[in-house]
């Protein structure tokens, strides 16, 4: 028998569909009424006074508010970054509002819709198509002598082929494929010795799993393009091509799938958040500028990349903020230094704590997960698809 007793409990945005089901709302305006219970906060930058004043006003005048920084109001100041917080339903007001408004106003618009409804996107990658409403496991292999975690172990072509095979049977989508490690104060390879490790496998991996989509982890350029030609279907540069200044027009030529990694932090005197998201913009628009696809960048907020320990934590907490970037996402958490220091563990005793931050990751919208234990994340993210369909 059902309680009669009052009582009142928190739902999450994600549940607003299901929860005005069981209300018993009326399912003919369903989803028309679920713009008015889902919830949002959205930053704009680097409004002038007037802009943000206008802003402001408009927020009020459908019923919710703007942050603006309390200079605004005498224009004491040039810029003021603004926060709005609403109900979709609301926002989507705002928006039509700010279509017809002065100054920049109306590129504010433009840029809040796509935030609100961003659309859905295809990344066809070889013979496999990936979504933004996808979620994909990258394994990791490293044909290095001094990787943190598993250097020298798949350092001899046969290991390395042989480990491909059993991440690609334990259900990784991708293999990313490394011949340089990038652990903290790693000694960087020539190009002819990165080549001498990495293009063996890239070949065989190719030869023997030829629907296989390989991932080639490297700063050169010259590398790439060898990957390349030799059957690579993705590069991976943790270094967002500032590493070497040839990897923008190469990638570009190449016209591949680029990981555009975020790897120093330009600006500390904004939030850590902000800083990497406009970062990582500016690099986006750069690459953009030399003629490459954006929908063929993959965006990595570099968590273990010139940050510290905090840093990493903050950015896996709020890793759902860098979806408004565009195209598919990527996190690569596994083993990384500021888990095993944090526990005081060896590297490969972090898994199982890897793994739960990898659920974490996949919960809030990360597209594709980079691991060491390709099993281990496969068992956890189909029970975690199971309850993101439930």
């Amino acid at each position: 028998m059902r309680t009669t007793d009052i009582a009142v409990k928190n739902i999450s945005n994600d549940n607003v569909l299901s929860e005005l089901t069981l209300v018993g709302f009326d399912k003919t305006y369903l989803y028309t009424a679920e713009n008015k219970y889902r919830y949002g906060l959205y930053k704009v930058f680097n409004l002038r006074p007037p802009e943000a004043n206008i802003l402001k006003q408009i927020a009020l005048s459908v019923g919710t508010d703007c942050a603006v920084n309390r200079n605004v109001i005498t224009s004491k100041i040039e810029y003021s970054d603004c926060l709005i917080g609403g109900s979709t339903a609301q926002i989507k007001q705002i928006i039509k509002k700010l279509e017809t408004q002065p100054f920049r106003l109306s590129q504010v618009s433009e840029l809040l819709n796509k935030q609100i409804c961003p659309p859905e996107f295809e990344l066809t990658v070889g013979e496999r198509t990936f979504t933004s409403e996808g979620r994909y496991i990258m394994g990791i292999l490293n044909t290095t002598p001094d990787s943190f975690s598993d250097g020298g172990k798949y350092l001899k072509p046969a290991d390395a082929i042989k480990h491909a095979e059993e991440m690609l049977e334990e259900g990784a989508d991708i293999i990313d494929i490394g011949a340089e490690s990038t652990r903290p104060d790693h000694e960087p390879v020539s190009e002819e010795e990165e080549q001498s490790r990495l293009l063996p496998v890239l070949k065989e991996v190719r030869k023997r799993f030829p629907k296989c989509i390989i991932s080639v982890d490297t700063r050169n350029a010259g590398t790439a393009q060898a990957a390349v030609d030799c059957g690579a279907d993705i590069i991976n540069d943790i270094s967002s091509g500032e590493y070497d200044p040839k990897m923008p027009d190469t990638i570009a030529k190449l016209n591949v799938p680029y990981v555009l990694t975020h790897c120093s932090l330009s600006n500390r005197e904004e939030g850590l958040a902000d800083c990497v998201y406009r970062d990582l913009q500016e690099r986006i628009k750069f690459f953009v500028s030399k003629g490459f696809d954006e929908k063929k960048i993959i965006t990595d907020v570099g968590i273990g990349f010139g940050k510290t320990l905090d840093d990493n934590f903050e950015l896996v907490k709020r890793i759902k903020e860098f979806s408004g970037l565009g195209g598919l996402t990527l996190a690569g958490i596994s083993r990384k230094t500021f888990l095993w220091k944090t526990l005081n563990l060896n590297p490969q005793d972090t898994d199982s704590v890897s793994s739960a931050l990898n659920l974490y990751l996949f919960m809030q919208g990360v597209n594709i997960l980079r691991v060491h234990n390709v099993k281990l994340t496969r068992e956890i993210l189909t029970i975690a698809e199971k309850m993101r369909q439930a």
